[in-house]
C-alpha cells in the first residue's frame, strides 16, 4: 500500500493511504491540512511502519512526530511546497 502525509496548520503531521485525505477527526484536532508527499522511503519492513501502519489500520490515519515523518517520506524543502 501507498501513503501520502500532510502538514496540519499546528504542524502535526499526518500519514493516510495514498488517494485519501486526513478524516474529520484529525481536521478537527488539527485544523487545515496541505499535502507535503506521496514519497515514501519504502521502509515498511521497520518498528516505526509497524507502528504507523496499526495506527492506520485502526483509524485510517496515524499522526506522527516530525521526526518519523520526515524519517519514513521524502519531504521537500518547505520553501518549494
Amino acid at each position: 500500500m501507498s501513503y501520502s502525509l500532510f502538514e496540519c496548520r499546528d504542524g502535526a503531521f499526518v500519514v493516510v493511504p495514498r488517494g485519501l485525505t486526513p478524516p474529520i477527526e484529525a481536521y478537527t484536532a488539527h485544523g487545515e491540512f496541505q499535502h507535503v508527499t506521496d514519497r515514501c522511503r519504502h521502509l515498511y519492513d521497520s518498528p516505526v511502519w509497524d507502528d504507523v501502519s496499526r495506527m492506520i489500520d485502526q483509524a485510517l490515519y496515524a499522526e506522527v512526530r516530525p521526526e518519523v515523518a520526515f524519517s519514513i517520506f521524502e519531504v521537500p524543502d518547505p520553501a518549494h511546497r
